[in-house]
């Protein structure tokens, strides 16, 4: 038991850790290769840390759900899950930014420039600035081939609103 709760304390404040950082990372609109799904895979490591934490910690945990303030904390918790039930519920599929999103990721480069109105050329250096070739593929494809983002391939694609 001494071990599970030395490595479930452990796992839980280091993947705490991780999923803060890359959180506020995302949250400030950084997109590093592959930080979203280390983000996402760290997660599912916390949530089993978590439950390691817990069940090594059983006794004390239940003490949190005595008396009154139990309750309360209960209500609490059954409350927010509802919320995120109903949340998750009241939304039938992806929202219609999203779809358009994924449908906009499936477009060759050369149908995605004429399609968002994008200079080629501009386009072309943007793409030479980061030491890639244009090719007509899907931006998901061209993407995953050269390990680029496909968030900042639409980016370039799209016009500026500051300008």
């Amino acid at each position: 038991m001494k071990n599970l709760r030395l490595f479930g304390t452990g796992a839980t404040i280091a993947t705490f850790a991780l999923i803060g950082a890359t959180g506020v990372l995302l949250f400030l609109g950084f997109r590093f290769a592959n930080l979203k799904s280390v983000h996402e895979y760290v997660g599912v490591m916390m949530v089993l840390a978590c439950l390691a934490h817990i069940a090594a910690n059983w006794r004390a945990f239940l003490n949190y759900f005595k008396g009154a303030t139990g309750v309360i904390l209960a209500l609490l918790i059954a409350a927010g899950t509802a919320a995120v039930a109903i949340d998750f519920g009241a939304k039938k599929g992806a929202p219609a930014v999203k779809k358009v999103y994924f449908w906009a990721q499936e477009l060759s480069l050369e149908k995605a420039v004429a399609t968002f109105g994008a200079d080629r050329v501009k386009f072309e250096k943007f793409l030479e600035g980061r030491g890639l070739k244009f090719e007509n593929i899907s931006i998901k494809e061209f993407a995953a081939k050269n390990g680029a983002s496909e968030d900042e391939i639409l980016s370039a694609l799209l016009p500026n609103p500051k300008k």
